[in-house]
């Protein structure tokens, strides 16, 4: 019983670790790419700020 657990283990470890090596490609995938931000949104929410009075005393 106490290996059938270890293999488990081992097992949701190793699954774990790839789904985050798969989460990590993806990022740097889309990044590259452009598709991780919106440039237009982006664009728009720094207008939006800017737009903003200042909150200076």
């Amino acid at each position: 019983m106490n290996e059938w657990l270890q293999n488990i283990g081992l097992f949701s470890m190793v699954l774990a670790l790839l789904y985050t090596i798969k989460k990590g490609f993806n990022y740097y995938d889309l990044k590259g790419i452009g598709d991780y931000e919106d440039v237009e949104i982006t664009r728009q929410v720094e207008e939006a700020v800017q737009s903003l009075p200042s909150r200076k005393s």
